[in-house]
Formats: C-alpha cells, sequence, structure tokens
C-alpha cells in the first residue's frame, strides 16, 4: 500500500506528473497575483527581451489529489508572476525521497527545490555542505512574519538560512473514537498504563484497541523514538554523548511490545498509510498520527466524522513527560542545483497568505501553518472540514507550537545533525523489529542499538570525501546502510 501523503506517486518518484505553464502576457498576470496579497509585498521580476527560461524542477512527496490541484494552482500562478521561470512539479514518496535525492546528486542532476522533508534531512546536508543558502528566500518573505523558532531551527551554519520551514506538523498525535470511549465509560489516558488497559478493553468485536506502526521503515522510527523521550530517556545527552542503552529505552521497547497484541495483525509491516488507514477505516478505536486524519475521515468515512477527537499522546507514569515531534516540514535547495536564484523565488513565492493558504488547505489539519495569524485566519479556519473540528485545530497548533525535534530533543540540547544519520538509517525500525518479529529481550535489543547507532556516528561524513560520498553518508543510500 502507498503512503496516503503520496498516492498516486510514480514507482520511479520522479517525474510522476509534469505540471509546465501557460505563456501569458506579464503585466496583467503580475497585476492579478500581486494584488491584495500582503507579507512583506515585493516586486515581482518580469523576463527581460532575451531572458532564457529557467526551469525551477520542485520535488514534493504531498501527492494526494487535492494536494495535486494545489500544486497545480501554484504552478499557475508562478507562471503569472515570474515569466522567465518553468515550474516543474515531482511527486516523491517519503520512504524513499532520501535515496533519490543522494542519486540526483550523486549523478549532477538535483531538482531545484525538495519540500515536505522533516527536519533531519537537511539539517545532516546543511552540516555536510551539501545545501545551498536560503537567505533571498527569507528576506523576500519577512523573517519578522514566520513564527517562533520555525526559522531557528534551520539555522545550522551561523548566518545562513539552510532551509525553510513550509508548515509543522506532528506525528505523535493521539486520536481516539469518543463514542467508543463514552459507551466504555472510558477517558482520555494521560500514561501508557491506561492506555494498555484501553487498547486491552476496547480489542474486541473485530475493533482493535490501537494501531501502531511496528514497519522496519517509514513511521516506527517516528514511534519509537517518541516513546523513548516519553519514557523520559534520550539518543543522545545534551553533552552529545551517546545514553540509547538506558533504562527509558527498555521501557519503552517493552510498553511497544505489550501493547503489540491490540493492534491490528498487519502491523509489523505498518508505516505511515496503514497506520493512518486502520483508525481511519475504523479498524481500531484509536489511532496515532497527524491531523490528516481530519480530511481522511471526511473523505473516506464521514459517518464516524462527529466522533474523532484527538489529545497528547500518553506518556510513561514513572519518570516520563509529554514530548511530540514537531515535523516542521521542510524546503530546500540540494547543492548543484542549476538555478538557485530563481528556485528562492519560487519558494518565498510559496508564502504570499493567498496561495500559503491554499497550500495548507490540500490536506487540512495535516499542514499547521508556520506564518503568523494564518492559523486564527477567516480563510484558513473558513475550510468546512476546519470549521467542523475546531477543537481538535486548536489541538493540533497547541500540539505542534510546544514539540521538539528529533535532532534536538530538548531546550538543553543543540541541533545534531547527525542524528538525521540515525533517523534515515532506519535502524530505530530495526530495534522495533528485533523485538516484536525477531522475539529479542529489551534489554538486548538496547544494547545492540547503542551498537549501531554508535557505528553511525563515527562513520559519517567526517569532511574530506567527494559530494557523492558525503551524500550515501548524509543521505544512506541502501548500499551504504549495513
Amino acid at each position: 500500500m502507498k503512503d496516503e501523503r503520496n498516492s498516486n506517486y510514480s514507482s520511479q518518484g520522479n517525474a510522476a506528473r509534469t505540471l509546465t505553464r501557460r505563456r501569458v502576457l506579464a503585466n496583467a498576470a503580475v497585476t492579478a497575483v500581486v494584488g491584495g496579497i500582503g507579507v512583506s509585498t515585493y516586486l515581482l521580476p518580469l523576463r527581460a527581451h532575451g531572458q532564457s527560461l529557467k526551469t525551477v524542477r520542485y520535488w514534493t512527496t504531498q501527492g494526494a489529489p487535492a494536494q495535486r490541484a494545489v500544486y497545480a494552482d501554484i504552478a499557475r500562478l508562478v507562471a503569472q508572476a515570474y515569466p522567465n521561470i518553468e515550474l516543474v512539479i515531482e511527486y516523491v514518496s517519503d520512504n524513499d525521497v532520501r535515496t533519490k535525492l543522494a542519486a540526483a546528486m550523486a549523478g549532477g542532476t538535483p531538482p531545484e527545490i525538495v519540500a515536505n522533508v522533516g527536519i533531519t534531512t537537511p539539517a545532516s546536508m546543511a552540516a555536510a555542505g551539501l545545501l545551498e543558502p536560503m537567505d533571498e528566500a527569507v528576506r523576500l518573505v519577512g523573517s519578522d512574519n514566520f513564527e517562533r523558532n520555525a526559522l531557528s531551527l534551520y539555522e545550522v551554519r551561523a548566518g545562513h538560512h539552510d532551509a525553510l520551514p513550509i508548515s509543522n506538523t506532528s506525528a505523535g498525535v493521539f486520536w481516539y473514537r469518543e463514542d467508543i470511549f463514552q459507551e466504555a465509560g472510558l477517558a482520555v489516558p494521560r500514561y501508557w498504563d491506561e492506555f494498555l488497559g484501553i487498547a486491552k478493553k476496547l480489542t474486541a468485536h473485530g475493533i482493535y484497541g490501537a494501531c501502531l506502526p511496528y514497519g522496519r521503515i517509514g513511521m516506527s522510527s517516528d514511534y519509537f523514538s517518541m516513546l523513548l523521550y516519553n519514557a523520559g530517556g534520550y539518543i543522545l545527552a545534551p553533552d552529545d554523548s551517546l545514553i540509547f542503552n538506558s533504562e527509558p529505552t527498555v521501557a519503552a521497547l517493552e510498553f511497544l511490545k505489550e501493547i503489540r497484541e491490540y493492534c491490528p495483525p498487519g502491523a509489523n509491516s505498518y508505516s505511515y498509510s496503514e497506520t493512518l488507514a486502520g483508525f481511519v477505516n475504523g479498524a481500531s478505536a484509536t489511532g496515532l498520527y497527524t491531523g490528516r486524519v481530519l480530511a481522511n475521515v471526511a473523505v473516506q468515512n464521514p459517518k464516524i466524522d462527529q466522533f474523532i477527537r484527538c489529545s497528547r499522546f500518553p506518556y510513561r507514569r514513572q519518570g516520563g513527560r509529554y514530548w511530540h515531534a514537531a515535523g516542521f516540514p521542510s524546503q530546500f535547495i540540494p547543492k548543484g542545483a542549476a538555478n538557485v536564484a530563481e528556485a528562492n523565488m519560487v519558494a518565498a513565492f510559496q508564502y504570499r497568505p493567498e496561495i500559503y493558504t491554499k497550500f495548507l488547505l490540500g490536506a487540512p489539519g495535516q499542514n499547521i501553518p508556520v506564518l503568523k495569524g494564518i492559523s486564527t485566519s477567516e480563510a484558513f479556519l473558513g475550510n468546512p472540514i476546519l470549521a467542523r473540528h475546531k477543537r481538535e485545530v486548536a489541538t493540533l497548533v497547541e500540539i505542534c507550537s510546544e514539540a521538539e525535534t528529533f535532532s534536538k530533543p530538548s531546550p538543553q540540547h543543540k541541533l545534531n545533525p547527525k542524528l538525521g544519520l540515525v533517523w534515515t538509517s532506519w535502524v530505530l525500525g530495526e530495534i522495533v523489529q528485533k523485538v516484536v518479529v525477531e522475539g529479542m529481550q529489551p534489554k538486548a535489543a538496547a544494547a545492540w542499538g547503542q551498537d549501531k547507532i554508535a557505528a553511525i556516528l563515527k562513520n559519517g561524513w567526517t569532511g574530506d570525501k567527494s559530494i557523492s560520498e558525503q551524500n550515501r553518508d548524509f543521505l544512506l543510500i541502501p548500499d551504504h546502510r549495513h
């Protein structure tokens, strides 16, 4: 099953669908696009006589049908605003975008922009010198227009904006069926032990009490890292020492092992799309996912729409804490892109409020705004799905505003780009599989994971490799993972 977030993408992950602009009269077009839009209004340069047409290839992992329609609109508006730019949208998968990008960079044909990839990848690439700066895009939008922390997380190199957040999201939101909870006389769980009791009680009559991801790649890395932090642990201490092999890690592994029996039979291979579908289609009474649940339920299972609610994910009672990962899906310009100046223009153009709101509403609830004022705007909240779920939207916004990131899990930690290597290696998913599929004891799995993570951190990029070798290290092409 394909990831719901990337439905209809090509099996090759490249040029799945190309959007080309229609030639238009420049002066009238600019008037139409610029008029009435007001974040840091800037002049849109027109194509001079004889000026060559520049192509901006734009990779995105957001390929659901409604989002494709939004990107078609963005391509049309870019064509009107910038007659010298050809915007080409190419759809790729979350599961292999890093591999494909590494191959494209090694071959000297990277896209101009890669969008909707989480913070770990651009942070790692920036530290290796594999990104072009986006300072000009920030200047065009206006740095003061971004929400708190939205820009600082992408300042890996001092004095430069290495990437930009295109939205925010959290995969660690706890979803539940209010009707089922009320019928069973249950309250929303705060702690893991409460969640276990609820999952056990609700697993009956063909419905499962939970729907969680246990696959080797993909969402299991999000799930396990969240549980580790919920248990009170860290992968790295604030001084960057490796502390993965710890009591909280063992506790997290024991929890995910114990709750496994209350999840659907196929959960050992679940990633994003399967985890989402399990709750949306009614197979489970609780779920773990982003705000995309709202849009998918509205379209795919509207009979339960009035009953879905969300909350913070439960945490460990002894020594645990609330912890949620902010995805801050990014857009960045890979080193070696052919048209960097034009890429900065297109990147900035997407933040114009009218256009940005359309982008966000391509997946209502999934994309939380990173520009000030959008989340409370009439244009945003007027969407029918969001209007029906104002309480859930407020919870999503609150969770995202307080969430940390995998590469910087607490205010005491420095942003560590090498944690991106850990995430993209899928070693966390391997650890999960060691316990759930192979039957390894959690203590042994924690020790095994410590050694694997230590090797990844030690053998990463050292600063003296060719760009193709750097790509393999920071994006982890399969032949370099093991």
